[in-house]
């Protein structure tokens, strides 16, 4: 017979391990939501249309996946639709950013789908102290030959890494929505950087280190040749 929660117990390394999961879904989750609220925002014309757009959004239908495509599909229109008159400079760059992120979201949401629906085994083998701490998570998938295993993070440092990863694209698509809402629109080097062929969100002022450079916008030369 399964025990209560109450009766079973919770060691110290217990805790670290389901706060670390608990870390990761979280971030996961508000990443969603960032991506829900800014599409939403893209698509309604004014507060009263944003009431009825935000209807579709919020159903069951809309999981992560097809959040992140409507919004990914949004963005690429605003960028290359010459409707928009969006600069085809920022716009290409634009489309290059989202590339990362559609590929770093993809691999965030295929860990997070695995975590979920795996089977976890959470604690000690045996007593608490008597041996090593368990962390495992079975994730079996059919495939053509058979049942493989799916390879999951099982240690708090590893999902920890997977949160830090999850924020890191949390900030890109944060500066995505910067750039294809703000008027005018903003010079790529406002909102990103490129280093070694990977975007990254450009320094504010206020985040910038003492002595560091931050790249300059049309708009900062114009004011200053002025």
């Amino acid at each position: 017979m399964s025990k209560s929660l109450a009766d079973q117990p919770c060691s110290p390394e217990m805790a670290q391990q389901h706060a670390a999961l608990g870390r990761f879904v979280t971030v996961f989750e508000d990443t969603v939501n960032l991506i829900r609220t800014a599409t939403i925002g893209l698509l309604a014309a004014d507060r009263r249309s944003e009431k009825l757009v935000s209807i579709a959004f919020h159903s069951s239908v809309m999981t992560a996946a097809p959040l992140f495509q409507v919004f990914r599909a949004a963005v690429g229109q605003i960028a290359t639709d010459p409707e928009f008159q969006y600069p085809e400079r920022q716009g290409q760059d634009l489309l290059s950013v989202m590339n990362q992120v559609a590929g770093e979201f993809e691999a965030i949401q295929a860990t997070r789908n695995s975590l979920l629906h795996g089977t976890w085994e959470v604690g000690w083998c045996g007593e608490p102290g008597d041996g090593l701490p368990v962390f495992a998570v079975a994730r079996l998938k059919p495939s053509r030959t058979g049942l493989s295993r799916t390879e999951v993070p099982s240690r708090p440092g590893e999902l920890d890494g997977w949160a830090e990863r999850c924020l890191a694209t949390q900030a890109l698509i944060e500066r995505v929505i910067e750039a294809v809402a703000a008027r005018p629109v903003p010079a790529t080097e406002a909102c990103f950087i490129r280093e070694n062929d990977r975007w990254r969100p450009s320094d504010r002022p206020e985040e910038a280190e003492p002595g560091t450079a931050v790249p300059s916008t049309p708009a900062d030369e114009e004011a200053r040749a002025a």
